[in-house]
């Protein structure tokens, strides 16, 4: 029978978010803000709370962290655990992150993905399409996937940024898509409909 090694007990609230990177584990959710352990004893060395006690989603690149507290991305240094900059744009609150080189994507209750550089924390590109929130976000080979509330995906070409513009249009999902994967020429995508899609790349787009 399986059975857990260790319990750690000491959340305020439920957990949205699970990360490892480096030797440590970084958790979040609505009531705890961020939390940092060491993996081998589980124990805390950080709580970033400063501006980030809701926080829905983070990602981590280099000696840098970025959590989603709603409205606003903060950045942090994992290496001091100061707060370097706060990225702000979106109207609604940030359901998803990813990055690729020096770009960060985060997709939104607003309807948009914001593009942001990691060197300056400025906005490059608003990227606008989806007509409800954009619940995931999956990058390869410098083509953007997104999926959304309104039960599709889209495909936007990252080397252009057209606003309004996207590659192709992904429909089959009678319910949100929430969240993405892939996986050579492979896009797997997750719905409230029940059903994992396989969709076959670069194939069945024309880019």
């Amino acid at each position: 029978m399986n059975t857990y090694i260790q319990s750690l007990t000491d959340n305020i609230g439920s957990l949205r978010v699970l990360s490892i990177h480096e030797n440590k584990l970084y958790s979040a959710g609505p009531l705890d803000g961020l939390r940092v352990r060491e993996m081998d004893t589980y124990k805390e060395i950080a709580q970033l709370t400063e501006n980030n006690t809701h926080v829905y989603c983070i990602a981590l690149r280099g000696n840098k962290l970025y959590s989603a507290n709603k409205k606003v991305i903060t950045v942090w240094n994992i290496d001091t655990y100061e707060q370097i900059a706060t990225m702000e744009g979106h109207t609604a609150c940030i359901n998803c992150l990813t990055h690729d080189g020096n770009k960060l994507y985060s997709g939104s209750k607003d309807k948009t993905i914001r593009v942001w550089n990691t060197d300056t924390f400025e906005i490059i590109a608003t990227l606008e399409g989806h007509t409800m929130g954009v619940n995931c976000l999956t990058i390869h080979n410098n083509i953007l996937y997104s999926g959304s509330e309104d039960e599709t995906i889209r495909v936007w070409n990252t080397d252009t940024y057209r606003t309004h513009e996207t590659l192709a249009t992904l429909d089959g999902h009678t319910g949100w898509v929430n969240c993405l994967a892939h996986d050579g020429n492979k896009l797997y995508s997750g719905s409230s409909d029940k059903t994992i899609r396989v969709w076959a790349l670069p194939q069945s787009i024309k880019y």
